[in-house]
Formats: C-alpha cells, structure tokens, sequence
C-alpha cells in the first residue's frame, strides 16, 4: 500500500501524522518506509536530528544516488526513511519523470506500506482549488463523470505500458 499525505498550508502537521501513522502500522508486524518527497525544501532530516549531510530523493531522482544510498535505517525495527535531500531546481519535473514511477514500483517490492510526506498544495500552487481525481468510476456508465474523467484512464493506461 502507498499513502500520500499533503495539505492546504505548511505547518499543519502532515509529517506529524505521517510519522504517528508510520508507527502504528509498524505494531501490525508491518514494514514500513517513510518516504520524504518535499524535494524542494524537506526539513525531515533536520527534525530528526541527522547531523550529518544526508542523500536523499532528490539524488536518487537525478541520477546521483542508487536506491540503497538513499535509504536509512531507524532505531525503529522495520522502519526505513528516505530523506528528501537536497533542494531541487525543479522538484514538480522530477517528481513527474517515469523515474519516480519506477522506483515506487521498485520499493512496493520490499516494503508492505509505503508513506509519502508531500509540500503543501496550495502553497506551492498559488491557486485556491487544486482538484481532484476520482479513481474507479465507470466512466462509460455514468455520463457526468466520463466529460471529466475520461482523460485520466488514457494517462494511466500510458504509464502502465511505459513501466512494462
């Protein structure tokens, strides 16, 4: 399972709970990784009180760390971070890049819940609504969500083919 949680304004606990969630999921016998995908300015490893300059997402995203240099280990059993490293230039572009999907793909091999610490959506955005996508309806049976939706299916069914 992959859980992503973001939230309108910094600051309103999203690494908080990420982290609480983390922990009980961890009491089920689970093994867990706390992934910090705030690429543009993550303040995790800070927080954590890593003194030591850590590789993060962002290297492992622009080719200059391999998967196993960007994780880390936890005085918690089965529990692994990766750190989102340092500021990237164009953290949105690295974020989309086919990369990013393949190392999900690699990581959901290992790990029985994958939690994802995003940015704040609105901050980065400047917009009041971002949006929303709706998984699983039948577009094709209910004819108000298929003008809306029908363009996801098409993107996703791309992105399945490229990870093949």
């Amino acid at each position: 399972k992959t859980i992503l949680f973001t939230s309108c304004y910094p600051n309103e606990g999203k690494s908080d709970i990420t982290f609480q969630l983390s922990q009980q999921i961890l009491k089920l016998g689970k093994k867990v990784l706390l992934l910090d995908a705030d690429i543009r300015k993550s303040i995790l490893a800070s927080r954590y009180g890593v003194g030591k300059q850590v590789q993060g997402l962002s290297n492992y995203l622009s080719g200059q760390a391999s998967i196993a240099e960007i994780i880390y280990r936890t005085n918690y059993e089965n529990m692994d971070i990766i750190f989102g490293g340092p500021s990237a230039p164009n953290p949105s572009g690295l974020l989309s890049e086919n990369v990013f999907q393949v190392f999900l793909k690699k990581v959901r091999e290992y790990y029985s819940y994958i939690l994802i610490d995003t940015l704040s959506q609105l901050e980065r955005s400047g917009c009041q609504i971002l949006g929303a996508v709706m998984n699983k309806i039948d577009t094709k049976a209910d004819k108000y969500y298929s003008s809306y939706y029908k363009h996801y299916g098409e993107y996703y069914r791309r992105a399945e083919e490229e990870n093949k």
